[in-house]
């Protein structure tokens, strides 16, 4: 099954929601007698942020003024520290595979890698270095209960069993709204375990 088919065959599980009110109405858990308000834990995937936003000024990069892909990732996370949430920022580790989906993978890091990782430092966010896989870094932080969702649209999360959000690239206003996907849709909306 591809990556496109994978996503129509969960399709049935997706709701959509905008993701502030979803880490609010989800994710806030009210103080408590033994101990005080909490936020919803997200894992984001780094190098998918910057994979992305690269691919938005592949053409017409001069014309975009200067460094147009750290203003758009500074921008996001303008967006991301406005929500009720701990954001904990993941990237792809020296183990990634050299090989994924019939093509190379680089295995130097990402030009913005060092950038981006200062940003997230500057808006008082977390983040860390995956041995491989960002995905597979995530999942496992979600299936340990260390994160409460994983933020990617990388199909790949759910393969490793993560609860996931997808956000919607197509969307003008990122973060805006967002596909979910829960254990329990999965496995009653579209019947996989």
């Amino acid at each position: 099954m591809g990556i496109n088919g994978l996503w129509m065959a969960v399709a049935p599980a997706a709701s959509w929601r905008a993701l502030d009110e979803f880490v609010v109405t989800e994710g806030f858990r009210p103080c408590t007698a033994s101990g005080p308000p909490q936020l919803m834990r997200i894992g984001f995937d780094a190098s998918l942020w910057m994979h992305t936003v690269c691919n938005v000024f592949t053409y017409n990069h001069a014309g975009a003024g200067e460094s147009p892909e750290i203003r758009t990732i500074f921008y996001r996370l303008v967006t991301v520290s406005q929500m009720l949430l701990h954001a904990h920022f993941v990237f792809d580790g020296p183990q990634r595979p050299k090989f994924k989906c019939g093509k190379n993978v680089k295995s130097a890091s990402h030009f913005l890698t060092q950038h981006f990782q200062e940003l997230i430092s500057a808006f008082g966010f977390t983040w860390h270095e995956a041995p491989g896989e960002a995905e597979a870094e995530l999942a496992k932080l979600n299936t340990f209960g260390i994160i409460d969702a994983v933020f990617s649209d990388d199909s790949d999360i759910l393969m490793f069993g993560a609860s996931c959000m997808d956000n919607s690239l197509q969307n003008k206003h990122y973060c805006d709204l967002v596909e979910i996907y829960t254990e329990d849709a999965l496995e009653h909306g579209a019947h996989l375990t």
